[in-house]
């Protein structure tokens, strides 16, 4: 597992954006956690340092200001950042907006369960899928 790639939660409830950082240190996961509770500052981080060193990023949809949807919009827009993994994990769950956020580049869609043992739980096979199993295209597995 690479554990030197970054973890990117944008989510602007600050106690869901809590609750997953501590999902994760309760999981023994040592990559790095960052937390952007707006859109425009996580566009902001990727513009200055791009995404080589993201390991995924959970990006909430339903946010004020630049919603996920304008988030993914602007990243598939930008072709450096279109090998980035966004993982929408939102509690919503229309068809269509499941649909759009596809269509935008997204990765997974994934909803956030109200149960804290099962939201650890999908945090720890997101994890274990996209740190530990997943290939990304430049980067070699070790």
């Amino acid at each position: 597992m690479d554990t030197s790639k970054t973890i990117v939660i944008v989510e602007d409830n600050p106690a869901e954006a809590k609750l997953a950082e501590f999902a994760f240190k309760e999981l023994a996961i040592p990559n790095q956690i960052l937390i952007f509770s707006e859109g425009q500052e996580f566009l902001n981080y990727l513009e200055s340092n791009g995404c080589e060193n993201i390991a995924f990023t959970l990006l909430d949809l339903n946010m004020p200001g630049m919603s996920g949807l304008e988030i993914l919009q602007s990243i598939r827009n930008n072709f450096s950042f279109r090998a980035l993994p966004i993982l929408v994990f939102s509690s919503s769950g229309f068809e269509d907006e499941i649909e759009e956020c596809y269509q935008l580049g997204a990765k997974a869609y994934i909803r956030k369960p109200m149960d804290y043992l099962r939201f650890k739980e999908i945090l720890e096979a997101t994890y274990n899928f996209w740190v530990g199993q997943n290939i990304q295209p430049g980067r070699i597995a070790i």
